[in-house]
């Protein structure tokens, strides 16, 4: 009779062992259990490597969606998943909202260009350019004044054979100006 309760004992324990030892889950850097997420549920995951660094979780139960694990390693981790669409999902560091901005916004004051490149250009608060040829000043690399290479200088202005009657701007033709 000892030896059958001896017997059942130790089978008892083996089991209760056995079991502990199956639910032990061993946590795993997060790029792993991403990548196995990726392979699993046909998804991407984008992240900066920065932001995933050091963060180990534990690999979520087979049984549970995409829905759910998401939760769950939003909850265990502190990073945020952003659903984009079916296939790809965002990790983002989690904004803490407590945390005030270091930085304030400050409105500067308008800014006018007096000057632009050379004496005799001034760029206006609308955008545009005002051109006062007696004014020109020499540009860096030229040894006097000359307005069209002032003018070619400006954005979307180019003369394709340096003649003052082919001068195309914004890729509009000759012809047209």
């Amino acid at each position: 009779m000892n030896k059958i309760i001896r017997f059942f004992v130790c089978c008892c324990l083996c089991i209760t062992f056995q079991s502990f030892s199956q639910n032990e889950t061993k946590a795993l850097p997060l790029a792993d259990v991403l990548g196995q997420l990726e392979e699993r549920f046909s998804i991407r995951f984008s992240y900066a490597d920065e932001t995933i660094k050091n963060v180990t979780v534990t690999i979520p139960e087979v049984t549970l969606d995409l829905k759910q694990i998401l939760k769950i390693l939003e909850t265990s981790t502190g990073l945020k998943f952003n659903v984009l669409n079916d296939r790809f999902i965002s990790v983002e560091q989690n904004e803490l909202p407590d945390k005030l901005p270091i930085f304030q916004l400050q409105q500067l004051d308008e800014i006018v260009l007096q000057n632009y490149l050379t004496k005799g250009l001034a760029k206006t608060i609308n955008g545009t350019i005002k051109i006062s040829p007696q004014k020109f000043g020499i540009l860096p690399g030229l040894i006097e004044p000359d307005i069209l290479q002032t003018i070619q200088t400006l954005p979307g202005i180019i003369s394709v054979d340096e003649r003052i009657s082919n001068i195309n701007v914004r890729g509009g033709t000759n012809d047209q100006n």
